[in-house]
């Protein structure tokens, strides 16, 4: 599992991000994989650091600490690290981070020291007593790794950190308890962004399957809300027992560790699994604490969970297999409109099982290389090559990576050249690149080919290779996968704007607006019409039926 982290507190970083994911990129990825041979998987994305581990509990600790970023635009950044397990035969972990300072400033003055800098001379670096003393000890189960200091040659690598959207929780009943606070929400089962759940909270002890509740004990209801206690077992597990007694939801109470900011502060991770999990929250001792307090003493409790915050910028994860490219050519008209979205896109890339025969591996595979092929090279039937589709995949990284985002939409929304080069240099002419920057692009689809596709196979996320997945803000989408759908749903999380707006007039089962002014004028030009026309169509009606009155007498 490679945690991948990003600062975001500081102004220098954008100014050196392009250069650091440059150094990265430019290390051939059998360098990279000689370097960090843990590295199993990728959650997320970044230019710049991963911590490497097939195990959260023994990161390695060179890829762990603070680091600085010094003399840069007069700026420093600082973060710690802190990785707790819950279960570590379940592979499940959190990671919570203490926002230290966005300046090194805060830190104590050590003797001979500039404050907060080691004085190891090979580099900047926070100092480990420093950030020893602001990592948030938690219980029994945590393994505290210490900070360690970077050697200079590893300071390219930066560390951030993306933390899940912030999740309100609001108790509705009793009347006393009123109010709202936040909670830490787990990725491996969320609703969608902006989603709303109500329901009747019931304790369930520790949620996993194998005792009985003393509080609220009853019934299962579909659309009840268990309260459990974390502990011996994961997240993951208590998720699925939930799952299984109808449950809409589970708050799991931290009653030992973390006070209320700290679990909102929180991210709960755990392996995308296979479905028949519910939302999981995780709530500090002090709200956990009244919620018990009102169940043990018979009171009904009610509770609203509204998930996601609106922000100015929020971050897309796609992953897409071969011919999904007319989800991104239907997204692209309005999506590039949407000033606050940033895309990542993956390409869903495995290694050829052994059995694979040689035609296979041509036909599927980038260049020959078994360990970079099309999930097509799974099925021995299919026949229809995959190799030019990945080659297509690393033209798009290239131009994602080297230019704004709108050359990007405006290639997807036009492309259809099946991994020729010709079709897509034309095609880069089309969106206005010079033949300057084609060349760059060309450039980069031949010396960085292998690196791309390397991390696409790394970062491979929930379902089989030949579903299209999406992540927003770091939840997982499980709506519809319709541009419609999608586009609402990133309106939903996006600060109102214009385009926004007229999304989310529309109807979202048809995708045309249909305006309640609309409606309401018609039913007035019904009811005119019908009054304005009621005295001919009487008149009509009588003489009809007196000319067949007669024509029954006259036979």
């Amino acid at each position: 599992m490679i945690w991948l982290i990003e600062t975001v507190g500081a102004s220098a970083m954008p100014h050196v991000s392009k250069t650091l994911e440059l150094q990265w990129g430019m290390l051939p990825f059998w360098l990279k994989r000689l370097a960090f041979p843990h590295t199993t998987s990728v959650i997320q994305k970044f230019p710049f650091a991963r911590l490497c581990s097939p195990w959260p509990h023994q990161l390695p600790p060179l890829m762990l600490g603070p680091l600085c970023s010094k003399g840069v635009a007069g700026d420093r950044s600082c973060l710690a690290l802190s990785a707790l397990t819950a279960d570590p035969d379940d592979g499940e972990a959190e990671i919570v981070l203490p926002l230290l300072s966005q300046a090194v400033g805060r830190a104590p003055p050590l003797p001979g020291v500039e404050p907060g800098v080691s004085e190891d001379a090979e580099g900047p670096h926070v100092s480990a007593e420093y950030c020893r003393s602001e990592l948030q000890i938690a219980n029994g189960l945590t393994k505290i790794i210490p900070p360690a200091e970077w050697p200079h040659t590893m300071t390219q690598f930066g560390m951030t950190v993306t933390i899940a959207s912030a999740t309100q929780i609001c108790v509705l009943e009793p009347e006393p308890l009123r109010r709202c606070f936040e909670a830490a929400s787990a990725l491996f089962a969320a609703p969608g962004p902006g989603d709303r759940l109500r329901g009747r909270l019931l304790w369930q002890g520790l949620g996993c399957g194998n005792e009985r509740p003393r509080h609220g004990e009853g019934a299962h209801e579909p659309g009840e809300i268990h309260f459990v206690r974390r502990g011996r077992c994961s997240f993951s597990a208590k998720s699925a027992v939930a799952a299984r007694h109808g449950a809409s939801a589970v708050l799991v109470a931290d009653f030992e560790s973390a006070q209320d900011h700290q679990a909102a502060d929180t991210l709960v991770a755990g392996s995308q699994g296979p479905a028949g999990r519910v939302p999981l929250w995780l709530l500090g001792a002090g709200s956990a604490g009244r919620l018990l307090e009102a169940l043990e003493a018979g009171e009904p409790v009610e509770i609203e969970v509204e998930v996601g915050k609106p922000a100015a910028a929020i971050v897309m994860d796609v992953w897409l297999p071969p011919d999904a490219g007319t989800l991104l050519a239907s997204l692209a008209p309005k999506a590039r409109d949407l000033a606050g979205l940033r895309v990542r896109v993956h390409f869903r890339v495995v290694a050829a099982p052994e059995e694979a025969s040689p035609a296979q591996i041509a036909r599927h595979c980038y260049a020959g290389l078994r360990e970079l092929c099309s999930a097509r090279v799974l099925q021995p039937s299919e026949t229809t090559p995959a190799a030019p589709w990945l080659r297509e995949a690393v033209f798009q990284h290239c131009l994602l990576r080297g230019f704004p985002e709108r050359y990007w939409w405006k290639y997807v929304e036009m492309a259809n050249c099946s991994g020729s080069d010709s079709c897509s240099r034309s095609l880069l002419a089309q969106l206005g690149l010079s033949a300057r920057d084609a060349r760059a692009v060309q450039h980069c689809a031949d010396s960085e080919a292998a690196s791309f596709l390397e991390d696409d196979r790394e970062s491979a996320p929930w379902g089989s290779a030949e579903e299209i997945a999406l992540r927003i803000n770091g939840w997982r989408y499980s709506g519809p996968l319709e541009a419609p759908r999608i586009l609402r749903t990133l309106c939903w999380q996006l600060e109102s704007s214009a385009v926004c707006q007229r999304l989310l007039r529309k109807d979202p089962d048809t995708g045309h607006g249909l305006l309640l002014w609309h409606l309401a004028g018609c039913c007035i030009l019904a009811v005119t019409a019908g009054c304005t026309l009621r005295g001919p169509l009487m008149w009509s009606a009588r003489r009809l039926l007196r000319r067949l009155g007669h024509a029954c007498k006259a036979a």
